[in-house]
């Protein structure tokens, strides 16, 4: 009600500007300029109103969205070769469009988070190789003698883009995740962060993978085994001995959850070849770190095999 008081109050002050006498003639009270001066004058204070103090019945947004200028570069279901992935199945992961639900406005995997993912992957399997995880159910974990290295695959990280391009609540098939270079299995590790954190934290999301370490059973390294309680085959695929490759995907998009708004939440999936945690395999060989390499020792982490 004060504010429609208000804005009247506005309206007679700006008319006065013009007014008419006895004999109907209109005489000009202020020049030109203080009359634009007038009206610029009531635009603002109509704008004030409107967006301080609000009019009857209207509803201020209790989340307001954040404007993000999505960012141009190849569509996450592109491939730059000439893989006819309908061969390898009808449903397969690179055949889906991005989900148009998913307000996703940016999904670029920079050179530099390639490098870091590389770096938390290996610097991690080091870790593990040379007997230094001391954590588990029971702990410590034993040494690895046959770690290999991981290195990036790009084809790999296509399948995965294509993947967080759905917004999805879980895991693709393996048989919709194959690939067209390479003839083996593929595995996939996802980490969500619902948030406002802007940029992408890599770290946050092999670490989170890679904690469940805390409840893996030693044992477990000969032959592996889910447990029916905890998670595990997150750390289990991070370490998995004979997975030499990854490649991964991101999303960034908003999302509600619970009528509240996460406007910088993302989607972090990771693809691996060859896949692991296969059920009664070992997770690697036990033994003095790069003892049983298949080949030469990595240069870059000496403790991991290439």
């Amino acid at each position: 009600m004060m504010g429609t008081v208000w804005w009247w109050s506005a309206v007679v002050m700006v008319l006065m500007v013009v007014v008419c006498d006895s004999d109907g003639r209109t005489t000009q009270l202020l020049k030109e300029k203080e009359i634009i001066q007038q009206i610029s004058l009531l635009d603002r204070l109509v704008d004030v109103m409107l967006n301080v103090t609000g009019c009857a019945g209207a509803k201020k947004p209790i989340h307001e969205k954040k404007k993000h200028k999505p960012k141009e570069g190849v569509k996450p279901t592109e491939s730059s070769s000439e893989c006819d992935y309908s061969q390898l199945s009808l449903t397969h992961t690179m055949l889906k469009p991005q989900e148009p639900t998913c307000e996703i406005y940016n999904s670029e995997v920079t050179e530099k988070e390639k490098e870091q993912i590389l770096n938390l992957h290996n610097t991690l399997r080091a870790q593990v190789a040379t007997g230094q995880e001391k954590r588990g159910a029971p702990g410590p974990q034993p040494p690895a003698a046959n770690m290999r290295e991981i290195v990036w695959n790009d084809e790999l990280a296509q399948v995965a883009q294509a993947w967080a391009s759905q917004c999805p609540q879980g895991h693709d098939s393996a048989r919709d995740r194959r690939m067209c270079t390479r003839d083996y299995h593929v595995g996939q590790n996802i980490h969500y962060y619902w948030g406002f954190d802007e940029g992408p934290d890599w770290k946050r999301a092999v670490y989170e993978w890679y904690d469940e370490v805390a409840d893996m059973p030693s044992s477990f390294v000969a032959s592996f085994q889910l447990l029916k309680k905890k998670k595990i085959g997150h750390y289990t695929q991070v370490v998995w001995a004979d997975t030499s490759e990854v490649g991964c995907g991101i999303v960034h998009y908003e999302v509600e959850l619970q009528g509240k708004l996460y406007p910088e939440s993302k989607i972090y999936v990771c693809n691996y070849g060859q896949a692991g945690n296969v059920k009664e395999r070992p997770i690697y060989a036990e033994g003095a770190a790069g003892s049983q390499c298949p080949g030469a020792a990595s240069s870059t982490y000496p403790d991991l095999c290439i």
